[in-house]
C-alpha cells in the first residue's frame, strides 16, 4: 500500500512540473512530495521489521547492512546521474525517469511481500492473540532503546543537513564553475563509500558486537571530519569518503540494535517511533540550515 503512496507522489510530482509558471506547479509538487514522504518513513519502519524478523537469530547486523547499502545506492543514483542526467535530456524527463525508478521498487516490494507470505507458510504458526500490544508498553522501552534512537537521531540530522548543501558548499569553498558536476560527484561519494561498507561492517560487527562502541566512535569521527571541512583546505574528496565510512558504521550499528533491546510483541512499533525521531530530527536540522543560509544570502 505505501509503495502505491511513493508512486502517486513521484506521479503527482512529475505531473505538476509540466504547469510550469502556473499556480497549481507548486501546489502539486508539495502534495507529490507530502505522499511520497508517507511512503517513505511507512516502507522504512517495514523494511526493517522484515528483515528483524527473519535475521534476529542470526546474521542481523549484515541483513542490516544490505538494506542500508540499497539506501545509499539510491542516494549514488541522484548524485552521479541527475545532474549530468537533466542536463542532457531536461528536468522533466530527469523527473520522469524517477518516477519509473519508483515504479521498478513498486514491483519489488510486490514480489518480497510474495516471498515473506511464502516463507511464512512454512513457519510453526502463531497465536498471535497470544501477543498483547498496549500503548503503555511503548513508554517503558528500555533506556538503551531511546539513547539509541537519539544517538541514530542526532547523527543522521546533522550528517544529513550537510549533505544536502555541500554540492554547493564544496563549488564555493573549493572554486568549481556553477556548471561543474564535480561538486555533485565528490558528494555522491559519501552514498558511494556506504553503500560497498555497510554490508562489509554488518559482517564484523554479527563477529564482535561492540555496537555502542563502534556508535561512540562514528559521532568523535563525524565532529573531526566536520572540523576538516571547516578549518583545512584539504581536497573535498578526502572528507567526503571519511563520511562515507562513518555513515556506514552509524547506521549499520545503531539500526541493528535496536532489534536487540526491544520485545518482540512491540518491535514494529519501537522502529516506526525511531524512523518518526529520525526524520524530525533530520527536517528540523534542515529547516534550521536552511533559515541560517537565508539569513546570510540577504
Amino acid at each position: 500500500m505505501f509503495s502505491v503512496f511513493a508512486v502517486i507522489g513521484t506521479l503527482i510530482f512529475a505531473i505538476s512540473a509540466l504547469f510550469k509558471g502556473a499556480l497549481l506547479m507548486f501546489p502539486g509538487m508539495l502534495i507529490g512530495r507530502l505522499f511520497f514522504g508517507s511512503a517513505y518513513g511507512s516502507t522504512s519502519v517495514i523494511a526493517n521489521r522484515m528483515t528483524a524478523f527473519w535475521f534476529k537469530d542470526k546474521e542481523i547486523a549484515l541483513a542490516f547492512g544490505f538494506v542500508i547499502s540499497s539506501w545509499r545506492a539510491a542516494g549514488c543514483l541522484n548524485f552521479f546521474l541527475s545532474k549530468s542526467f537533466a542536463n542532457d535530456f531536461g528536468v522533466i524527463w530527469t523527473l520522469w525517469f524517477g518516477t519509473l525508478l519508483v515504479c521498478i521498487s513498486f514491483l519489488a516490494a510486490i514480489v518480497s511481500s510474495a516471498l515473506e507470505i511464502h516463507g511464512k507458510k512454512q513457519l510453526p504458526i502463531i497465536d498471535y492473540k497470544l501477543v498483547t500490544f498496549r500503548l503503555l508498553d511503548v513508554v517503558k522501552l528500555s533506556p538503551l532503546y531511546w539513547l539509541t534512537s537519539a544517538s541514530l537521531a542526532l547523527n543522521f540530522s546533522i550528517i544529513y543537513a550537510f549533505i544536502a548543501d555541500s554540492s554547493e558548499f564544496i563549488r564555493i569553498k573549493y572554486n568549481y564553475a556553477a556548471d561543474s558536476t564535480a561538486p555533485s560527484y565528490y558528494t555522491g561519494t559519501v552514498y558511494l563509500v556506504a553503500t560497498f561498507l555497510s554490508p562489509i561492517i554488518g559482517m564484523l560487527i554479527d563477529q564482535i558486537g561492540r555496537r555502542c562502541l563502534l556508535g561512540v566512535f562514528s559521532s568523535i569521527g563525524s565532529i573531526l571530519v566536520f572540523c576538516m571541512f571547516a578549518f583545512t583546505h584539504f581536497h573535498p574528496l578526502i572528507g567526503t569518503i571519511l563520511l562515507g565510512i562513518i555513515v556506514g558504521i552509524t547506521g549499520t550499528a545503531l539500526w541493528s540494535c535496536l532489534p536487540l533491546v526491544v520485545p518482540e510483541a512491540i518491535l514494529g512499533t519501537a522502529l516506526g517511533v525511531s524512523t518518526c525521531i529520525v526524520m524530525l530530527s533530520i527536517s528540523s536540522c534542515n529547516m534550521i540550515v536552511g533559515e541560517i543560509l537565508q539569513d546570510q544570502e540577504q
